[in-house]
């Protein structure tokens, strides 16, 4: 259970993200606001454009030159980000804030083989020998589930299939034993088996390491099992952020209400308040609260 005693790892006051264009400036996110726990999970929520993954790229100080980020507060620890220079994001990224990203075939380098680009982050943050680096890269593959785990640092990733890519994307964010880590939209490109078993992977490491995690998704089945807090973004805006219990028992906002209520599943043309037939099941979370949502995990 996370003890909320403590200070945040992350706070983020009134972020807004603008993008200049050849008509004006698009103001792609608006005053987000949220704090993260030691240990904590938050999932964002929120359909494809609301603004997502640029605030998880914000976070880690990815955002294009372009891309003009501000905040009234956006720290890590006791680093400001927004004022933090290219070395020092440089010296929390990878160590002890890591991102999963949503395709690993485009994240992962296909020139260079599995082993190296594991090894890299250890060898640039750990100060530590190669030799060194590589037991920890087969350590971490076997973790995640990875078998042959040594043979596979020679192997470069078109040679693995889509699941054992996002596993090497997870051993890989695991390397320095980070304080934080952002996985955006991390099963999207997986069948639903291996969704389940990425997503049940993330929970367990989680709870094995401590790390405070946040989780970008539109899944609802997989916030109401795994989130600490829900925070849910419309056209660039956080509409409803608090514990999940609170919000899917009674959201306060039109679009999350919106977003509950219309959940399909087969066997059950229930007509909602929206005017869709939606079927819906009740699945229990904390405290036997029951929630309409569909059977995804």
């Amino acid at each position: 259970m996370t003890d909320n005693t403590q200070n945040p790892i992350l706070r983020v006051k009134n972020l807004t993200i603008d993008i200049p264009t050849a008509t004006g400036t698009l103001h792609a996110v608006r005053g987000i606001d949220f704090d993260l726990m030691r240990g904590e999970t938050l999932c964002i929520v929120g359909e494809s454009g609301s603004g997502k993954s640029l605030t998880s790229l914000a976070l880690m100080g990815l955002l294009g030159r372009a891309i003009r980020p501000q905040a009234d507060v956006m720290d890590f620890e006791r680093t400001a980000l927004l004022e933090a220079s290219p070395k020092t994001l440089r010296s929390l990224r990878g160590a002890r804030m890591s991102m999963i990203f949503q395709e690993p075939m485009t994240s992962l380098n296909p020139s260079y083989t599995i082993g190296d680009q594991l090894m890299e982050a250890l060898l640039i943050h750990g100060g530590t020998s190669r030799k060194t680096a590589r037991g920890r890269a087969i350590e971490l593959l076997q973790k995640v589930g990875i078998t042959a785990a040594e043979s596979r640092l020679s192997q470069f990733p078109h040679q693995l299939s889509g699941g054992l890519r996002q596993r090497v994307m997870i051993a890989m964010a695991l390397m320095c034993e980070p304080e934080l880590i952002i996985a955006d939209e991390p099963t999207t490109a997986l069948d639903v088996t291996i969704q389940a078993q990425i997503l049940r992977l993330l929970v367990d490491l989680q709870a094995e390491m401590g790390m405070a995690l946040i989780l970008i998704t539109h899944d609802l089945g997989v916030v109401a099992r795994i989130a600490d807090k829900v925070a849910v973004m419309y056209a660039g805006a956080l509409v409803e952020t608090g514990p999940t219990a609170d919000l899917f028992a009674a959201p306060s906002h039109p679009y999350p209400r919106g977003l509950l209520n219309c959940i399909p599943l087969p066997g059950k043309p229930d007509r909602c308040e929206t005017g869709h037939y939606c079927g819906h099941r009740a699945l229990p979370r904390g405290g036997g609260l029951g929630l309409h949502l569909p059977h995804q995990m």
